[in-house]
């Protein structure tokens, strides 16, 4: 997770807490690991692999989410730490997924785009707002991953509706959650939102 300075604009990090929440208590599946990895001018492991089995689990995972941004972007630093995260089940990260969510533009980012694509981790790429690294799709297109976009407009649940199309794709329909709807919109203060599906 992308917690350069940049993510200060347009309240990107709390957009992202928000996102990644949703993912963490309501999206992954039982039995899936996890670990989560910020990254900046440095990058830190907030989370070790960590199984999801409980919903205590689940909220030790929200608690780890960065709150505040701080430095530069490093995102090939970034998707190294994550792979340092990885290889803790079985020191492998051929077939595991990363999701890399960042708002701004790398200079280097070109030079680790080989090695992502021959370790054989699938990375799915979000980019936040419109100044994202263009060279960020190629990590997508390079492992097979899923590519995305998401606008800062407040109103905006696209977000939260990427996190939602990104799943561990067991097969199994019954324990999958499947989002029908989704909107948003600002209101004024003392009124509410209403609406049906």
């Amino acid at each position: 997770l992308d917690t350069s300075g940049s993510m200060r604009h347009a309240d990107r990090i709390d957009t992202l807490r928000q996102a990644a929440q949703l993912f963490l208590l309501q999206i992954l599946e039982q039995g899936s690991l996890v670990g989560i990895v910020e990254f900046n001018s440095k990058s830190v492991i907030l989370k070790n692999l960590t199984e999801i089995d409980s919903m205590s689990t689940r909220k030790e995972l929200v608690n780890a989410l960065p709150s505040k941004p701080k430095r530069e972007i490093d995102i090939c630093g970034g998707l190294r730490r994550g792979f340092e995260v990885l290889r803790g089940d079985d020191k492998q990260v051929a077939g595991d997924e990363i999701i890399l969510l960042t708002d701004g533009k790398d200079r280097d980012v070109c030079y680790c785009v080989d090695e992502v694509a021959q370790s054989g981790a699938i990375v799915h790429t979000i980019a936040l707002g419109c100044s994202a690294d263009p060279g960020l799709e190629q990590f997508s297109l390079r492992t097979g991953g899923k590519c995305f976009s998401a606008t800062d407009k407040l109103e905006s649940t696209w977000l939260m509706d990427v996190f939602s199309g990104i799943s561990s794709g067991s097969g199994d329909d019954i324990t999958t959650p499947t989002q029908l709807h989704s909107t948003g919109k600002t209101i004024a203060p003392g009124t509410q939102f209403s609406g049906s599906v």
